[in-house]
């Protein structure tokens, strides 16, 4: 996997479960001193396995829904049945489309 070894991982899975630990907590979780560890992140950001870190929103609490894209090659004919469907899957408030 990209010249990354078992420590590299073990950073990356903690970045991945809680992006806004301390570095002092991701250097003890994969035993090694904060330099060391600030320098594996940097190399990591650098290559570009890092791309960014992100807060995950709770779209419930904050009173929105959910936008959903599909790009589905078929015919227009499938496409206004598959419209239907999904108008009936249920509280759709919002679409568009462009069915010739």
């Amino acid at each position: 996997m990209a010249g990354l070894d078992s420590t590299d991982c073990r950073i990356l899975q903690s970045l991945q479960t809680d992006a806004s630990q301390s570095l002092a907590d991701i250097a003890k979780q994969v035993n090694l001193s904060q330099n060391a560890c600030w320098h594996r992140i940097k190399h990591l950001e650098e290559d570009g396995i890092i791309v960014k870190r992100v807060a995950l929103l709770d779209p419930t609490k904050l009173g929105i829904g959910v936008t959903v894209f599909v790009l589905a090659p078929h015919t227009v004919g499938a496409l206004r049945g598959c419209e239907c469907g999904v108008l009936d899957a249920g509280n759709q408030s919002n679409h568009s489309g462009s069915y010739a």
